[in-house]
């Protein structure tokens, strides 16, 4: 007993030994934060309040919104786990990452879904019953309630698991899925999730075959389809915002795979820096999303101008003297 207490005590030794081997994914997130944390305000706040109100706008402001509290709250935990990696012993903290961490990729799944039924339901069935914006809503606040529920067990199988890296040295590590059962609990959710992002590939192929017959009618007969064209600019930012979802997190979750197979193994220090680094995989879908709306939505960018336009307006106008007349 007393020699487990004293290679726990080298814990901290070797966490500050092997701290350079994490400095780059360190890096990383510290910039990652601030960008993602920034980027999907702007979005929000544009969605939410500056353009019309319809279904996939309100559905996209709450995507920014599940991705703003990643960038506020799990990155910086996920900075913390980082820097202690190999002395990590604060079991809520551990939890509560996981927890949010979860919870946040099944509602993004969730909205992303509702999205593309949304879109599928108004350009390949626009004379069926269509969704009403407070069903939008509703099914908004559903979402958030369903993917929490979902996420629950991870609070349950996430703590600081001692673990041996050599015969004289345990360490305290706060990975994912190092419990058993919160690895099969994640392939469940995983699996899933590849089932629904199959549906809405195959629903986005059948909208974009839509449009495209929508588009060649109206000019076969001459009559207006900037309607058409608007509806596809859309669907492409969505497909987007869809794919590099998908990307990351299928990156992810492989990587968390092969970690798993190759545990116990050795590997080089500069192989060890790549492998915190792809780890982190995720955060890319985080404060990507900004930049895909910046580029691929006209509207967005127009919204975005005219909201720093009018700030330097009111600044310039704050900065032109008065004259007061004196008697």
């Amino acid at each position: 007993m007393t020699h487990v207490s004293f290679n726990h005590s080298l814990a901290h030794v070797f966490n500050e030994k092997t701290l350079h081997l994490r400095i780059p994914t360190l890096v990383f997130l510290s910039i990652a934060l601030p960008f993602g944390a920034v980027g999907n305000a702007f979005v929000s706040y544009i969605y939410g309040f500056r353009m019309k109100r319809t279904n996939v706008f309100f559905l996209i402001n709450l995507l920014s919104i599940s991705d703003f509290i990643n960038c506020l709250i799990v990155l910086p935990l996920e900075v913390y786990r980082i820097y202690l990696f190999y002395d990590y012993h604060f079991e809520p903290l551990c939890k509560l990452e996981s927890f949010i961490l979860f919870s946040c990729f099944i509602n993004s799944t969730i909205l992303l879904l509702m999205i593309t039924l949304e879109r599928y339901m108004q350009i390949c069935h626009s004379t069926s019953h269509q969704m009403g914006l407070a069903t939008a809503r509703n099914l908004g606040i559903a979402s958030p309630a369903i993917a929490t529920l979902i996420a629950i067990p991870s609070c349950f199988w996430t703590i600081p698991v001692v673990t041996v890296v050599d015969e004289h040295t345990f360490v305290h590590k706060c990975s994912p899925y190092l419990d058993v059962r919160l690895f099969r609990f994640a392939l469940l959710v995983f699996g899933i999730s590849f089932i629904i992002w199959a549906i809405m590939l195959i629903l986005y192929l059948l909208i974009l075959r839509a449009l495209k017959q929508q588009i060649r009618n109206h000019v076969a007969v001459g009559t207006d389809c900037k309607e058409n064209q608007l509806y596809s600019k859309t669907n492409n930012t969505l497909v987007c915002v869809t794919f590099v979802f998908v990307c990351t997190c299928s990156f992810y979750f492989s990587f968390v795979l092969v970690n798993i197979i190759a545990r116990g193994k050795t590997a080089t220090n500069s192989i060890y820096y790549f492998l915190f680094l792809l780890n982190e995989s995720w955060v890319i879908n985080i404060i990507s999303n900004p930049f895909v709306f910046g580029f691929m939505s006209t509207e967005f960018r127009s919204e975005l101008v005219k909201l720093f336009r009018v700030k330097n307006s009111a600044h310039a106008e704050s900065d032109i003297p008065h004259n007061t007349n004196t008697t």
